[in-house]
């Protein structure tokens, strides 16, 4: 009876060994929240697939993974990632940013031409007149809305 317990294990660990099943895994690491995936632990050469579900709206997603990976996106209702797991560990990340948040420009906007006030002086040169100690003086011009023209 021992003797076949023994050669029962040793025929199941043959087959694990020879299905690959017992074969080095890599890690799948996640840099982020909201991924999905059936493993964390895949053997090298096997195909990965990773969801990630949580999507808001007004938001862009960025998502990146190791530069030797090569990872395929698509979209079911929420981000499909594929790609085959290479012979080491993996980390797929996600960056996201609020797509209504204003982002200022890093330069400087060339400076707006100001109208005349109908006295012959231009905005400019009654600022230049003003005591800048006394007050603040600044000209903020951006487009908050266009409208459809009525």
């Amino acid at each position: 009876m021992g003797k076949q317990i023994i050669l029962f294990i040793a025929g199941v660990l043959c087959m694990l060994s020879l299905c690959g099943c017992g074969g080095q895994k890599y890690k799948l690491n996640f840099d982020g929240y909201g991924f999905e995936s059936k493993r964390t632990e895949y053997a090298a050469g096997e195909k990965v697939t990773v969801r990630y579900d949580i999507i808001a709206t007004d938001t862009d997603y960025s998502f990146f993974i190791d530069d030797d990976v090569d990872m395929e996106q698509d979209y079911d209702g929420g981000y499909v990632f594929t790609f085959t797991m290479p012979a080491h560990d993996v980390t797929l990340r996600v960056e996201s940013r609020n797509s209504m948040e204003y982002i200022p420009e890093t330069e400087d906007p060339e400076p707006v031409p100001l109208p005349d006030d109908g006295n012959g002086k231009t905005d400019e040169a009654i600022a230049a007149e003003l005591d800048e100690t006394k007050m603040v003086f600044d000209y903020y011009r951006g487009v908050v809305a266009t409208g459809d023209g009525d």
